[in-house]
C-alpha cells in the first residue's frame, strides 16, 4: 500500500526550487532566518507608516459618519477645499 520506493530521478537536472523531493539539512534555520527578516521589515514599515500617518482634521463627507451632520447646520452648505 505504500506505492513502492522512490524511483531514481535524473541527477543532472537543476532547479532553483530544489528539484525533486528536496529537504535541505538546514531548512529549519533557513525558515527562521527568513521569518525573522520578514518580521524586521514588517516592523520597520509599520513603524514608519504609524509615524507618518496623517488623519483628517475635519469630517470627511464620504466617511458616512454622523460627525459631518453635527458640524454643518445646513445640508446644502458648499464645501470649500
Amino acid at each position: 500500500q505504500g506505492g513502492g520506493a522512490r524511483y531514481p530521478y535524473p541527477k543532472d537536472v537543476w532547479s532553483p526550487a530544489g528539484g525533486w523531493w528536496t529537504r535541505p539539512k538546514n531548512w529549519v534555520s533557513n525558515t527562521l532566518v527568513i521569518g525573522a527578516g520578514a518580521a524586521v521589515i514588517v516592523y520597520g514599515v509599520w513603524s514608519w507608516s504609524a509615524k507618518n500617518e496623517v488623519r483628517p482634521s475635519r469630517a470627511v463627507p464620504s466617511s458616512g459618519s454622523d460627525a459631518l451632520a453635527a458640524t454643518n447646520s445646513c445640508a446644502d452648505t458648499a464645501y470649500s477645499f
